[in-house]
This record gives structure tokens, sequence and C-alpha cells, in this order.
């Protein structure tokens, strides 16, 4: 609601605030002042005189067009709108009437005011939209710094807790004017449903009541509007509950948050949100360290540079060095890692093994010094190992009938 009354009104604009309550278009110097005044002025004046005159504040089940309560800014609208074009999106169109609209924001909230304060509440509580709907005045209490809010879950009919603290200022902002909304609703018109989000809705000719309106269209001109990517309200309740989970990683913790009886239900929720989200940014990031990797164990860091990837992506314990370029049996363990893991397996060797033997023993010839001063810790716990086992496997073939394929160029 536009706070009206609280924004002031200059002495020498004080007969215009009375001149503003009528039909037609009233005197001629005031529709010369509505014509050439700062378009500023002519707001206050506006709604100043809505709030003293209740402009637009029909009685129950009064006509809105109403002789007492209509407001005279026809030939100062077209200014105003092309100086604030925020409020033609505001009012929804163009022309006086729907600048009306606007003037009638003094008594009650609209509908996408009320949208935005209820995602608010579903942020910070997890609840569903249904059991934000449902909350009443007398659901909503302060303790000091907290707000504690009480409502019917709709699936269940049981009441729902939940406990903010802190509150920021925009929540709290939002909450006192729903409370004040509520209070005009009860005071002017009627209502069909007792929640606190309340808009009216049309009953036939002249006729208005309060009751609980639909979201989807104004939801996509929310969106839409804030360049948003698409988004439900179950959403907005599943990420809240992954948010939650996260900060204390208690799955039973967050099942209370959502009012679940049962731990597979929370569970239901984290696995298709936080969990999903956790795995994709793993997978992600650990496609980009093996990629890094790879490179390095072929070609070192000089290669990781040439190929535009960041040194801080290569994970020097995810793989070791084998030969000095990529292979068709890259695939294919060597046999130092299969007999360092089980020494008693048997070594099996072929052309294949020989070939990635002769890469292995050249990749050490030429980079040893560099490993060894890059980490010498790992060099004696990796690599020094493979260049000894390399070494001796080497001896071996060269003193046996096969020392021949030793001799083949890779």
């Amino acid at each position: 609601m536009l706070r009206a009354g609280e924004m002031g009104v200059d002495d020498s604009f004080r007969s215009y605030v009375d001149q503003m309550k009528g039909l037609g278009d009233g005197r001629e110097d005031f529709r010369q002042w509505l014509r050439g005044a700062a378009t500023e002025d002519i707001a206050r004046v506006t709604f100043f005189a809505a709030q003293k005159h209740e402009l637009y504040r029909e009685a129950r089940d009064r006509e809105l067009r109403s002789n007492v309560h209509q407001g005279r800014f026809n030939r100062a609208f077209g200014r105003i709108s092309e100086e604030y074009p925020e409020l033609v999106n505001w009012c929804g169109g163009r022309s006086s009437p729907f600048y009306s609209f606007a003037i009638q924001m003094i008594w009650w909230v609209p509908r996408w005011v009320q949208l935005a304060i209820e995602m608010k509440i579903q942020i910070v509580t997890s609840w569903n939209r249904d059991t934000v709907k449902h909350l009443e005045a007398n659901g909503v209490r302060r303790e000091g710094a907290r707000l504690e809010f009480q409502s019917l879950k709709g699936k269940n009919g049981e009441m729902e807790n939940a406990s903010v603290e802190p509150v920021d200022k925009l929540l709290q902002a939002g909450i006192d004017l729903m409370i004040e909304h509520n209070a005009n609703v009860d005071r002017y018109w009627s209502r069909e449903s007792p929640g606190l989000f309340v808009t009216f809705i049309e009953k036939g000719v002249g006729r208005r009541v309060f009751g609980r309106g639909t979201d989807h269209k104004i939801l996509s001109r929310f969106i839409a509007y804030y360049e948003l990517p698409h988004f439900t309200r179950e959403q907005l309740r599943n990420q809240s509950a992954g948010a939650d989970y996260l900060s204390h990683d208690d799955p039973h913790a967050t099942q209370g948050r959502l009012g679940h009886t049962s731990i597979r239900t929370t569970a239901g929720y984290l696995d298709g949100t936080v969990f999903r989200v956790l795995n994709s940014a793993n997978i992600a990031k650990f496609q980009k360290v093996l990629s890094a990797s790879i490179v390095w164990a072929a070609g070192g860091e000089d290669a990781v540079t040439k190929s535009g990837m960041p040194l801080s992506y290569v994970d020097k314990r995810l793989l070791f060095p084998v030969s000095d370029s990529a292979v068709t049996d890259r695939l294919m363990p060597p046999e130092c890692d299969v007999w360092m893991v089980d020494p008693e397996q048997p070594l099996v060797l072929d052309k294949i093994r020989v070939m990635h033997l002769i890469r292995q023993r050249a990749y050490y010839a030429q980079n040893w010094q560099r490993l060894r001063a890059e980490s010498s810790e790992r060099f004696s716990k990796v690599h020094l190992p493979r260049i000894e086992f390399t070494a001796a496997l080497w001896a071996l073939i060269s003193d046996s009938e096969y020392a021949c394929l030793l001799e083949q160029r890779v």
C-alpha cells in the first residue's frame, strides 16, 4: 500500500486537495494546474487527497465509480505516464482508469506485490505455497528479532510452524504491509477467505469481495519483467530445503523444517534438487581436473599451459606420466602398476606391452630431472619405483630372445 498521507503537501497546493474529489474536470484554475504543474506535485496531491477523502475506497458492495469517491486527474495522466513509465507497468495500462487503480493501493496490496511477499516467506520457511496462502494475521508473531509463523498445511490439515531469525528488512516490511492490508479488508470490504493474502475479486457489476487470486499469469509476468530463468513455486520450496540441508548436513533437521512425516519423503526432495546439483557440479569439476591431469601426464606443465588450461586444475595424484605422447593402449595399466599392487602377479609381456615400456623409458629419460624438481617427494614415491622397474624390465628383455622388440620405433 502507498503511504500517501506521509508524503506531505505544500500549503500552496492545499486547495487542490479538495478539488481532486468529484466528477468532471473541476474549476479552470484546477484544470490549468493539472496541465502545467510538476508531475511529482500532482502525484503528492492525488495521493494525499485519496487518503483524506477516501477516494476509491468504496463502502461494502458499493459501485467503484461513485460520486463520493472518484478523483479528478485525467488531464495529468498522460504526462505522468510518460515521465514515470514504471507506473504504466504497475497499473497495467496508459489511461486514467489505470491510474485510479494505483490510487487504490492506499487501501489494499495488489496481487503481484503479495506474490513477492509470499515467495519471500517460502524462501525463509521452506513452506509450500498453499501453507503460505493459509497464513492468517494471528499466525504471525514477533519475538524480539525473531518472527514466528504458524499456518495450516493444506495436504494433511496439520498446523505447521516456522521460526525466522534474524529477519531481514524486506521481509519485515512485507509482513507489516500485509497485516495493514488485512485490517483494511476487514474494515471496509467483504472477504471469502480468512488469510492474509487475499485480493479483490469481482462478483458481478459493482460488487467485489476479497479472496485468493491465481498466480500463474502473474508469476510469468514477474519472471519476464526481471529477466529471470523460469521457475515454479514448488522449486522455491525445494531449493530452500536444499540450502537448509547444506547449512547443517542433517536430513532429519530438514525433515522437521519441511514438515514431512517420513524421512524418505525428505530424501526424495533432496535427491531431486541439492544432491543432483552437487553431483553435476562435482562431475563438471572432475572433468576439468581429469583433462588437465591427462595433458600434464603426457607432456608436463608446458603442455598444460599451451592447451590453455590452468595449472591449478592439475591433480598430480590422479595420474602419473607413462609416455611422451598419447598411445593406442592408453587404457591398459602399465605392467609396473600391476606388479606393484600384487608382486605375485605374473608378468605377461607381448608386443604392445613392450611398446608401452619403450615409451615409458623414453619419457623418463627426457623428464626425470623436471619431475624431481617439481616435487621431490612425489618423485621418490611415484616416479622412482617406476623408473627402477622400467630399467629392470628393459634389462630383462635385452637379455632375452625378444631383445629385437626394443628396437621398434614408437
